[in-house]
């Protein structure tokens, strides 16, 4: 609690857990929320994707998806590929003003590229992007890869 308090945000991250679950404290999405922020805004990936996980659920805070797709984001940027994934299916969906197809696949391609580095399709070994993948025409394909390998490449520096 000490160093939580004191600005630490990885500590700030597990008081975030503690009251998010429960843990030797009541729950409370409220304080869970409060922590998750305050480590996230100091560049805490974990944090960053719990906090978006409240805004998205409405949890502790009120219902957000900017707030939440923001989030997301800033944790797929720093390639975390849990926000990757989440990214990419709220961007395909209904819960983003319109959905973004070509972000949508770009983000999971991006997710999937480290777990398969010798596989040439992708859309052979995930369900999700095959489904995306079948609705966005072949400008939009490209488009999707180029940026999930912009993306791969960025992070190799």
């Amino acid at each position: 609690v000490k160093m939580a308090t004191y600005g630490d945000a990885q500590s700030q991250f597990q008081m975030g857990q503690m009251y998010l679950k429960g843990i030797k404290i009541r729950m409370d999405y409220e304080q869970a929320a409060a922590w998750f922020e305050k480590a996230a805004i100091q560049g805490h990936i974990e944090s960053m994707f719990a906090l978006a996980n409240l805004y998205a659920d409405g949890k502790g805070i009120p219902s957000d998806m900017k707030k939440a797709i923001f989030w997301y984001e800033q944790a797929a940027m720093r390639d975390y590929a849990p926000a990757q994934r989440k990214l990419s299916k709220i961007l395909a969906s209904d819960k983003y003003e319109k959905p973004d197809l070509v972000r949508a696949a770009g983000w999971l391609y991006a997710s999937l590229l480290p777990l398969f580095p010798d596989t040439k399709d992708l859309t052979e070994v995930s369900v999700e992007l095959n489904d995306l993948f079948s609705q966005m025409t072949q400008q939009q394909k490209e488009d999707a890869l180029f940026f999930a390998y912009a993306f791969r490449d960025s992070q190799k520096k």
